[in-house]
C-alpha cells in the first residue's frame, strides 16, 4: 500500500490485513486470495487471522517476503510465493466487474 502510516508517499506498507476487534461480528472467509509482499508495519503478529473466524474454506496467501509467511494461518489457508496466482485473480476479478484492462 502506498504512502504507509509515517511514511513517504513513495513508501510501501501496511498496518495489517484486519483491523478487528474482539467484540466484531463474527467472521467468515471463503475462496479469497491475499497478497502480503512484506511484514506488515505491525509485525507479524499483526499478520494472522482474527479470532473471530467462524468459517473458511479456499483461501490461498500469496507471500513475497523473506523467509516462510510470519504469522500462523488456519488450515483452510494455502500459502504460494508464485505472484502468478494474485495476478490471475486480479484478472479474473476485473473481467467479472467490467474493468476493461
Amino acid at each position: 500500500m502506498p504512502g504507509p502510516r509515517g511514511g513517504l508517499p513513495t513508501d510501501f506498507g501496511n498496518g495489517q490485513f484486519f483491523k478487528w476487534s474482539d467484540l466484531a461480528t463474527h467472521l467468515e472467509l471463503d475462496d479469497n486470495v491475499f497478497l502480503a509482499e512484506q511484514v506488515g508495519e505491525g509485525g507479524a503478529s499483526t499478520m494472522g487471522i482474527p479470532s473471530s473466524l467462524v468459517g473458511c474454506s479456499n483461501n490461498v496467501m500469496v507471500w513475497l517476503g523473506q523467509g516462510p509467511y510470519p504469522a500462523p494461518l488456519p488450515a483452510c489457508f494455502t500459502v504460494t510465493t508464485d505472484r502468478s496466482v494474485w495476478d490471475a485473480a486480479v484478472a479474473t476479478w476485473k473481467l467479472r466487474h467490467g474493468v476493461v484492462p
